[in-house]
């Protein structure tokens, strides 16, 4: 076989695999964003009570080390603290905002 032949054995093959390919299926849009959950919408809401323990209990002033570290601490505290009624309202908003979109100065929060 000289190189003339080569080469036309070879596009041959070329264009036979690109015709015959398969052609992977795309991939759906990732949804980006994040589901809003009863704990989001405490946190957003009792945010003025949540610094309020931290700085009473521990002293820590905002954007200190120490009141990151208590954060989770004062959450939890602060949840225990809601009564049924309110524990159902937060749980209806954020089955609310799960369906639309959360106001914008929530979202920028």
């Amino acid at each position: 076989m000289n190189r003339e032949e080569w080469d036309t054995w070879k596009e041959a093959y070329k264009t036979w695999f690109y015709n015959h390919s398969q052609r992977r299926a795309t991939k759906p849009l990732v949804k980006y964003g994040k589901s809003v959950t009863t704990w989001d919408v405490i946190k957003l809401q009792k945010r003025d009570d949540i610094s309020k323990v931290i700085e009473e209990e521990h002293g820590a002033k905002p954007g200190d080390q120490e009141m990151i570290t208590k954060y989770q601490w004062a959450v939890n505290k602060v949840i225990r603290g809601l009564t049924q009624e309110e524990i159902k309202e937060t749980k209806r908003l954020a089955e609310e905002w799960r369906k639309t979109k959360p106001l914008p100065k929530v979202q920028a929060n």
